[in-house]
C-alpha cells in the first residue's frame, strides 16, 4: 500500500511513535511543546481509519504512514523512520 501523505514534521513524530517514545519524549525530542505534538497525532489520526488511541493506531500502520526500513529500533523490533530521524534512533 502507498504511504499517506504526512508533512515532514508528521512523519517525524510518527516515526517516534513507532519507536515507542512518549509524547513527552517527542516534544523534548522534536524542541516543542507537547501541545503541538497533540496537535500533530491529531492530524495524522485524522488520515488513519479506525478509532481509539491515536498512537495505537500509529503503530498499527507505520508502514502505512512511513518509509520504514527493514531494520529495527534497539528498542524491540519496531521499524523506524530511514530519513531523518533514523540516525538518532
Amino acid at each position: 500500500m502507498k504511504p499517506l501523505q504526512l508533512t515532514p514534521r508528521q512523519r517525524d513524530v510518527a516515526a517516534l511513535v513507532v519507536a515507542e517514545l512518549t509524547r513527552r519524549e517527542i516534544a523534548d525530542r522534536l524542541g516543542v511543546r507537547q501541545e503541538t505534538v497533540g496537535h500533530h497525532l491529531k492530524a495524522i489520526g485524522a488520515k488513519l481509519p479506525g478509532s481509539g488511541s491515536v498512537m495505537r493506531r500509529i503503530r498499527k500502520h507505520a508502514h502505512e504512514l512511513l518509509d520504514v526500513s527493514r531494520e529495527t529500533a534497539p528498542n524491540g523490533g519496531n521499524p523506524v523512520h530511514n530519513r531523518s530521524l533514523q540516525d538518532e534512533l
